[in-house]
C-alpha cells in the first residue's frame, strides 16, 4: 500500500513502482474516479511526464479490465488540456494586442511631438522601448 510520506519520483523505475501500486489498488476497486484522477495528475507532474496518455497506457496494460476507462480518461484529460491551452493562448493574445496598441499610441505621440516624460508616464513604457520607437 501507499506510505503517508511524500513519494519522490526520480527515475522510470520509481514511476513503474508507483504504477504497480496504483494498478494493485485498481484491481481491488479501492479507488474512486476522483481519486484516480488526482493520483494520475500527481504522477504526471511528479514524474514530469510529457504525455499523460503514455502514463495511462502503461497503467491500462497493468490493469486490462480498466483499460477502456483509463483510455477514456486519457481523452478527457487531453480535452481539458486543450481547453486550458486555448485559454492561455487567448490571454497571451490579449496581452500582446494591448502591448501593440500601447506601442502604436506611443509612436503617434512621438510623431506629434509630445514630451518623452509625458509619454512614459501615460503609456507606461520603459525609456528603452520609447527610444526604439523614435528610431
Amino acid at each position: 500500500m501507499f506510505v503517508n510520506a511524500p513519494v519522490r519520483i526520480h527515475s522510470p523505475r520509481d514511476m513503474a513502482q508507483l504504477l504497480d501500486k496504483l494498478a494493485h489498488l485498481l484491481l481491488r476497486d479501492h479507488l474512486s474516479r476522483q481519486q484516480i484522477t488526482v493520483l494520475v495528475k500527481y504522477m504526471a507532474q511528479a514524474g514530469e511526464a510529457q504525455d499523460i496518455r503514455t502514463l495511462l497506457y502503461g497503467l491500462a496494460q497493468r490493469v486490462p479490465q480498466h483499460g477502456e476507462k483509463l483510455m477514456t480518461f486519457a481523452e478527457e484529460l487531453k480535452l481539458i488540456g486543450r481547453k486550458e491551452g486555448l485559454q492561455q493562448g487567448i490571454q497571451q493574445g490579449i496581452q500582446e494586442g494591448q502591448r501593440a496598441a500601447r506601442l502604436e499610441i506611443a509612436r503617434q505621440m512621438v510623431l506629434r511631438g509630445l514630451e518623452t516624460h509625458a509619454i512614459l508616464e501615460m503609456i507606461g513604457l520603459s525609456k528603452d522601448e520609447l527610444q526604439q520607437l523614435q528610431h
